[in-house]
């Protein structure tokens, strides 16, 4: 087995996989590159048939001496599996944290390699021996993939879209004083970091929030009466779903 460009040096390695069929580049790659512990995601449902397969790659990790745990999400949801992915990511910030991209569907790889470039995390590819069986069997080449670091919405954006989403129902939306009011509420940087009167507060939600969120396509503002309302987009749905775990166990929206 060829084992390319990998520098495996610390002591505890987290191997996160997205799970499909694959069974050989699940738990030979775990072995091969000297996994600590691997974290098995799963689709959320109750097929016997998939906790079977989970199964068996525990107990080949079991074999080999490496811990596991499995979770599950909707993973074959492109925002469903970034979460999850992300959120395995954050959740093991502190050791050196690795994702396979080939154990899962192409949905799975592109929301791993996403997860990774967001939440410092090093993708790798495994390329099987043999392609006739279903699965695929054996594994030829283990492959770190290049990734180029991207932002992610930092948690004060995250916050008020998740605001904004509880806040609103099908004839009305939070507006950009209730914006304000929860800012102060939880102690969000944009207004928190500054004194300033009434209307600068409103300045300050424009400059920090509403316009870079308005500008990334995650929420629209509309006026109705003497205020202007503030809805989510599709888009910004969408980047909540991802990235919810950033605010988890924070605050309560009440």
């Amino acid at each position: 087995m060829q084992q390319s460009e990998f520098d495996f040096k610390v002591e505890n390695r987290v191997h996160i996989m997205p799970i499909g069929f694959e069974f050989d580049r699940a738990h030979l790659p775990a072995k091969e590159l000297k996994a600590d512990t691997v974290i098995l995601l799963m689709h959320e449902s109750d097929d016997d048939d998939e906790e079977d397969r989970i199964k068996e790659i525990q107990d080949k990790l079991d074999e080999y001496g490496i811990d596991s745990e499995k979770d599950k999400c909707r993973l074959f949801n492109m925002y469903d599996a970034l979460g999850m992915i992300a959120e395995k990511i954050n959740e093991f910030s502190s050791e050196d944290v690795y994702v396979n991209l080939s154990t899962g569907g192409k949905v799975t790889a592109i929301a791993g390699m996403i997860a990774c470039m967001v939440a410092d995390a090093t993708p790798y590819y495994v390329q099987a021996k043999d392609y006739g069986p279903t699965p695929p069997e054996g594994v030829a080449e283990i492959t770190k993939l290049p990734r180029y670091p991207i932002d992610s919405p930092d948690y004060q954006e995250i916050a008020v879209l998740n605001f904004i989403k509880e806040r609103t129902s099908e004839d009305s939306a939070p507006t950009k004083g209730e914006l304000i009011e929860f800012g102060e509420e939880i102690g969000l940087p944009f207004i928190a970091d500054h004194d300033v009167e009434q209307k600068g507060k409103y300045r300050l939600l424009d400059n920090h929030v509403i316009n870079p969120l308005e500008d990334d396509g995650y929420v629209t503002t509309e006026k109705k009466g003497r205020e202007k309302i503030v809805k989510l987009t599709s888009d910004g749905q969408n980047t909540l779903h991802a990235f919810r775990y950033l605010i988890e166990d924070e605050y309560t929206v009440e």
